[in-house]
């Protein structure tokens, strides 16, 4: 399918891919956790500061009109 894109699509096909892969990695970080780790423990605060990075990356990247 990326093989009949056109240039402007394989941008966002591209972008998408890394937020798919900034995703992925957040959850296998997240699935290697105890449960039982205490919310305000460095690990998790750690980890809420990088969550919050990648989601916030998503939701402010500049969409095309074509998503309007």
């Amino acid at each position: 399918m990326h093989d009949f894109l056109s240039p402007s699509e394989i941008k966002w096909v591209r972008i998408a891919s890394q937020f798919i892969q900034g995703f992925k990695q957040l959850r296998q970080r997240l699935k290697g956790m105890s449960e039982t780790l205490p919310d305000n423990s460095p690990i998790m605060i750690n980890f809420a500061r990088e969550s919050y990075q990648v989601a916030s990356s998503y939701f402010n990247t500049p969409k095309s009109s074509y998503f309007k």
